[in-house]
């Protein structure tokens, strides 16, 4: 294992020589913690959200908690809501030891999803935040593998960590899990590595690394930040999809694939007639870089769920968006910007959003992030195509609106 000390940020940049070989720990100068979220802030999402299994897990000892024995069926309006997560029987459960988890927890704090954007640009893959809360000289869950890799923040309290040696280098996530194995090895086998993790340091772990860790004197928050790979096969493959899309219009490429004497066969040959190798040489000479690249950023846009926080407010406060309104990008929205020809295209987790031609300039300047009065939004719109397009943005949730007799609204 190796250690980074002395960061002021997240050491991703330091991690590439030991990316998927090695676990490392990082450190920060003297001083350092995280001040994006805390303790309070887990049991304030814990008890405002409408949380359902298994948003919110319980494990006691490494071992889950079944749900039933804190979750309960909300009935209204004649309807049913089975799985709705009781924040007082969570309570008592913490209250005897038991970890509780709440998953994908950037869904719910603005700040964790902005952090998720920060790793998933440095890492082109998809990331998630799950928060672990542990009452003190606790198991949280049971000595395991993942198949992705994760950075553990600890941001309250500390944890003893060991780590034992690959079960499986850069899992996959496709071969059987066993648990027992697990357990076994475990008991047999020594830990390489046992440490303790103080607040504001960090954790690489690399997937397929066995790892199992227990608090000490104090409760403890970390929050795993879960990135699940872009591995060249999904990369190759996505790309391959998307050439093939793009050659539906060439008419060898919607040819029938022929063979010679007969249309099966196991001892056939591709026939000339059928153009393959043409077809082929298309297909492996359109694969670029670029192209991984563009697949590997929207994978990353179409998997990751950006924060809802203030999207009601704005919605509310469009309808009445003025020239003198203040809009400001959001920097939780994963996207895409893609120029064509005619138009500008914002690809966003689960639309595009198609706007035109002149509309480029104005977004290359909302996207620094700075707050903008919409009659100073930069480039030849006129005022009432500058009005449109901040309604556009704003009501995709790209943009916020501000009021700065608020903090936001």
């Amino acid at each position: 294992m190796i250690e980074i000390k002395g960061c002021n940020d997240y050491a991703l940049g330091q991690l590439e020589r030991y990316w998927e070989e090695q676990p490392a720990r990082i450190i920060p100068r003297e001083g350092g913690r995280f001040d994006f979220f805390d303790s309070f802030e887990f049991f304030k999402i814990l008890n405002s959200k409408e949380m359902k299994f298994p948003m919110v897990r319980l494990y006691q000892d490494g071992v889950p908690i079944d749900e039933g024995e804190y979750t309960f069926t909300r009935r209204y309006g004649g309807e049913e809501f089975p799985l709705t997560v009781d924040p007082n029987k969570v309570g008592v459960f913490i209250s005897e030891g038991a970890t509780t988890i709440i998953q994908s927890i950037e869904q719910h704090s603005s700040s964790v999803a902005g952090l998720c954007r920060v790793y998933e640009e440095s890492l082109f893959c998809p990331v998630q935040a799950n928060a672990f809360y542990t009452p003190c000289e606790k198991q949280s869950v049971a000595a395991h593998y993942d198949s992705s890799d994760v950075f553990v923040l600890q941001i309250d309290g500390s944890k003893d960590w060991r780590l034992w040696d690959f079960f499986e280098k850069r899992s996959n996530g496709k071969r059987p899990y066993n648990q027992q194995v697990i357990d076994d090895l475990t008991r047999k086998t020594p830990p390489k590595f046992t440490f303790r993790l103080n607040p504001g340091e960090i954790l690489y772990l690399p997937r397929g690394l066995i790892h199992q860790a227990q608090t000490t004197e104090n409760d403890s928050l970390h929050i795993s930040m879960i990135a699940h790979p872009t591995t060249w096969k999904l990369s190759v493959s996505k790309a391959i999809e998307q050439i093939a899309d793009s050659l539906e219009a060439d008419l060898k490429f919607r040819s029938t694939v022929l063979v010679s004497g007969s249309i099966v066969g196991s001892k056939s040959k591709f026939s000339e007639s059928s153009g393959v190798n043409e077809v082929v040489d298309k297909i492996v000479d359109s694969i670029t870089w670029d192209q991984l690249k563009v697949s590997a950023v929207r994978r990353v846009i179409k998997s990751s769920f950006p924060s809802r926080e203030g999207r009601l407010l704005d919605i509310i406060k469009n309808r009445t968006l003025s020239r003198d309104s203040f809009i400001q990008w959001r920097e939780q929205q994963p996207f895409e910007i893609e120029a064509r020809d005619s138009e500008v295209v914002i690809h966003l987790t689960d639309r595009a959003l198609i706007l035109p031609k002149v509309s480029f300039v104005a977004i290359q300047g909302l996207k620094n992030g700075e707050p903008v009065r919409v009659k100073s939004i930069r480039g030849l719109l006129t005022i009432d195509g500058k009005i449109s397009l901040a309604q556009a943005l704003v009501k995709n949730g790209i943009c916020t609106v501000l009021d700065f007799r608020h903090e936001q609204v």
